[in-house]
């Protein structure tokens, strides 16, 4: 009675007899299937990193004593390098219980490791692509509501042609089918009595090694260097991290009411009302200061152009400011910017973009306009029809006066790059400038702008010129094939020259007593810069009056380009 009672609680016994191969090479099948399926879950982050890393476990850049105990911390405990030689604990379990627990060999058992495989997979491709990208860990609330909000127009500006999208479900599924019969292979030979007794002792010293990982380092075990990982780990701090920014999205909604109260400086009347230039430069970071390479010709570069710009009466001077965000989710560094509020996530911005909107809520461009300025902002991006309600949230919320797409800006038949693709940046910025003093040449102007042209991939950048009019005749190029190139730090490096060169010319051929604040958004993304994640970008303001930067000393804002060591925030900017 009592077998019969269990066969019906736990279903039938898997003890279906294996292929011949298999009873052959039992233990071969068993150890080649697992260490495959294993190294398979590190695969998406060593692809999202693998122009920055190597394929096999390397230490470079990597300092320590070269003891026998620092190999051992490298070999078995951590390291930077984003190789795929790791062991998920996960992994190890299921199978281990396989193995060892003979009660478990069920058939819908088996259907469960496949699906608990296939999610884990799943979810390290998610973790990847997010820590790849925006240089933080995976959140499923904020993630989600970025989903939501710009998935569609993102699809767009980065061309995935339609048939993607037949393929990708089609992908999905045959790696799901591969996974099921692969699993189904391992568990075969994954009974006890067909496994030498060494594999189940290897089997054994891999469980007291992954005992003695989740004793000693349980706070380390979803960090993405980790040698055992624990996809578990991972997904309980999503989700703590998950209710943590519901929690704090739900408290700015609590406190909207009292903001303004804080954050209104229209009382104040200011001296002199220069034009303003306030641009951000897409993944303009401090990283460049991490890189001996990268920081010679950065400074070799950058002092060439304060010579210029000094030579007609320019003075540059410069800070660190920490972004709220490292590698990605340029809007919420430039709403800390305009707001004086720290925005880190999407939850906070979906709350001030739909309470603030229509609120009158005090900000950077609501002050100027008290003080008679008439605000610009430009993004050489086309409108689409379907985008409209959302881009006139956005205005509504931002509340330029005026916003220029690409549809505004009359025929451009000249070269595109990058991001979008989009025309050069210094056409953009040229055009902004232009045509709105030719329309309101009495009017002091704030001129609001991200840069396209250093976004990622990092294609060959623009060529400045002296007359910004003739890049719109400059003939389009064939569109080229993927090339690693585009993700590399020396890309990235002529991107950012291509910017300050650019900014450069802007400046020497704009009105004298014009004011231009440039900032970085946040670092390149992680992938590109693997070995460092840093907040901190540079600030650089540029004017001719010499009682301004004597002034911004005292906040510590140090002369030229070169970063010093004072430090401020971005959201700081506002009340400076």
């Amino acid at each position: 009675m009592t077998a019969v009672s269990n066969q019906i609680n736990t279903g039938p016994a898997d003890t279906r007899t294996p292929p011949r191969w298999l009873a052959r090479r039992p233990n071969l099948v068993f150890w080649g299937i697992f260490v495959l399926l294993n190294l398979l879950l590190f695969l998406p982050s060593y692809y999202t990193y693998r122009f920055e890393v190597t394929f096999w476990p390397s230490f470079r850049g990597e300092t320590g004593d070269n003891s026998l105990r620092w190999y051992l911390i490298k070999y078995a405990v951590i390291r930077n390098n984003a190789d795929i030689f790791r062991l998920s604990l996960e992994w190890l379990w299921l199978i281990s219980a396989w193995v060892f627990l003979p009660g478990l060999r069920r058939g819908w058992l088996r259907w469960l490791v496949t699906i608990l495989y296939f999610l884990g997979f799943v979810y390290n491709i998610y973790d990847a692509i997010i820590f790849g990208i925006y240089n933080e860990y995976p959140n499923l609330y904020d993630d989600a509501l970025l989903l939501i909000s710009g998935i569609e127009g993102l699809t767009r500006h980065i061309g995935i042609p339609f048939y993607v999208y037949l393929i990708i479900p089609l992908a999905i599924g045959a790696f799901f089918l591969l996974c099921a019969w692969l699993i189904r292979q391992l568990l075969a030979a994954a009974h006890k009595e067909q496994l030498h007794w060494l594999s189940r002792a290897a089997l054994l010293l891999l469980l007291l090694y992954s005992a003695a990982m989740v004793f000693r380092y349980a706070e380390f075990l979803d960090h993405p260097r980790i040698v055992a990982s624990s996809i578990g780990a991972k997904l309980n701090r999503n989700l703590r991290q998950s209710y943590s920014t519901y929690q704090n999205q739900q408290l700015l909604l609590r406190a909207r009411e009292h903001l303004p109260e804080a954050y209104d400086y229209s009382d104040f009347a200011l001296q002199d009302r220069p034009d303003i230039y306030l641009i951000f430069v897409e993944s303009y970071g401090d990283a460049i200061y991490q890189f001996d390479t990268l920081l010679a010709d950065y400074l070799a570069e950058t002092a060439k152009l304060e010579s210029e710009l000094n030579g007609d009466g320019w003075q540059v001077s410069t800070i660190r400011s920490e972004a709220p965000i490292r590698g990605g989710k340029s809007w919420l560094s430039y709403t800390s910017v305009l707001f004086g509020l720290r925005v880190d996530d999407e939850a906070q911005y979906d709350v001030m973009l739909n309470s603030f909107a229509d609120a009158h809520y005090p900000h950077l461009l609501q002050y100027l306009q008290t003080q008679g300025y008439d605000t610009q902002r430009i993004t050489p991006l086309e409108m689409a029809e379907q985008d409209r309600p959302k881009w006139e949230q956005t205005g509504r919320f931002l509340g330029f006066d005026h916003w220029i797409f690409l549809n505004d800006m009359g025929e451009f038949n000249g070269r595109t790059y990058g991001w979008g693709p989009s025309p050069p940046d210094q056409y953009t910025i040229s055009y902004m400038r232009d045509v709105t003093e030719a329309d309101r040449p009495d009017t002091p102007h704030l001129y609001f702008y991200i840069t396209h042209n250093s976004h990622l991939p990092w294609v060959e950048p623009p060529t400045v010129v002296d007359d910004w009019h003739t890049l719109a005749d400059v003939p389009p190029q064939a569109p080229t094939g993927y090339d690693p190139y585009h993700e590399t730090k020396e890309a990235y490096l002529q991107s950012i020259f291509y910017q300050l060169e650019m900014v450069t010319q802007i400046i020497r051929t704009g009105a004298p007593d014009a004011l231009y604040v440039i900032v970085g958004d946040h670092q390149p993304p992680l992938r590109a810069f693997a070995d460092y994640d840093g907040p901190a970008t540079p600030m650089h303001i540029i004017s001719q009056d010499e009682g301004l930067h004597e002034l911004l000393t005292v906040y510590g804002y140090a002369n030229g380009f070169p970063l010093g060591e004072a430090t401020i925030k971005h959201e700081g900017f506002y009340s400076l």
